[in-house]
């Protein structure tokens, strides 16, 4: 592990403790006012952290640590803050703010997926033009995705969490759009990571992640390739 890497263990594991303490002190402020739906939902809060351990798990995927901070610190903002300490209702803009943001790291995640895709897993500048298309595109149907689990939510639940009562549509396509310019938003850093070749706080964890869950299958292309050019030089 290098050094980058145990740092970011060592402020994930922080960053992780807090999170799950916040969210139980919250169940318990919530239980004890009497509001068991608050209260369901920082629990939840606390879900998220083994959904993330398992997944990892289920998919035979090494942690990276660099990644997980700063999905710990999104998923922190975005359901603890947003959701349980109610900024979503309190802080005029929070959830815009947050929906653009998400965008931006949907930028990051769907880079590991673009190589994870691509055969022989080699990061090289001619992507470059290719691996921004699949990103926005990718950051983009996440967000319809999202959009369309609010939508069922809605109709399971019985509430609204796209404002539809209020807004109509408006506040579903205010959401995508947002979403979508924090995706373009990561395009010139994702330009800047293909020119210098490195990835910065944007895109270096997913750069990590790369390194570290796929040079393997990489380096054995890699080492089959090179055979077969020795044996047409044999030819």
């Amino acid at each position: 592990m290098n050094r980058r890497e145990e740092r970011a263990r060592r402020i994930c594991r922080g960053m992780a403790f807090g999170y799950a303490a916040a969210g139980a002190g919250l169940a318990v402020f919530y239980a004890v006012r009497g509001n068991w739906y608050l209260a369901a939902q920082s629990v939840g809060t606390i879900l998220v952290l083994a959904m993330m351990y398992w997944a990892m798990r289920l998919l035979h995927i090494k942690p990276v640590w660099q990644l997980c901070s700063v999905i710990v610190g999104f998923t922190f903002a975005a359901y603890t803050l947003g959701v349980a300490c109610a900024f979503y209702k309190i802080l005029p803009g929070y959830d815009k703010l947050l929906h653009m943001l998400s965008g931006t790291l949907s930028m990051m995640l769907a880079l590991p997926l673009f190589y994870a895709v691509k055969a022989g897993h080699r990061i090289e500048k001619s992507d470059c033009a290719l691996a921004a298309a699949f990103c926005v595109a990718a950051s983009v149907a996440a967000a319809g995705i999202w959009e369309i689990a609010e939508y069922a939510l809605s109709i399971i639940a019985g509430i609204d969490p796209q404002c539809v009562a209020a807004t109509g549509v408006a506040d579903t396509m205010k959401d995508m759009i947002v979403c979508t310019i924090g995706a373009l938003a990561g395009v010139p850093p994702l330009i800047r990571f293909y020119r210098t070749g490195r990835g910065g706080f944007l895109y270096g964890p997913a750069q990590a992640f790369i390194e570290i869950n796929l040079p393997a299958e990489c380096a054995a292309e890699n080492h089959q390739g090179d055979g077969e050019e020795r044996e047409l030089s044999a030819r």
